[in-house]
């Protein structure tokens, strides 16, 4: 069975993945879909910046794409 090299730091979010998965958590909430769009509004950054950090996001397996949505992943 393979073992995660990872120590239990590095398997805590960085502040800023903590905020898109809260402004994603409550968009998913209240609009029942998340969209970079207002993903960046609410962030106040520019839309390539939220593309670039939520595929690093699902790379990492903090969040899962389902039909172009984000959303955190069944853990």
């Amino acid at each position: 069975m393979a073992q995660s090299t990872k120590t239990q730091t590095e398997n805590r979010p960085t502040p800023t993945i903590e905020d898109y998965l809260a402004v994603i958590y409550v968009m998913e909430r209240d609009e029942g879909e998340v969209i970079a769009a207002r993903l960046a509004e609410s962030l106040e950054v520019a839309p390539p910046t939220v593309t670039v950090t939520l595929k690093r996001m699902e790379r990492d397996g903090w969040i899962a794409m389902e039909q172009g949505k984000k959303h955190p992943p069944d853990r």
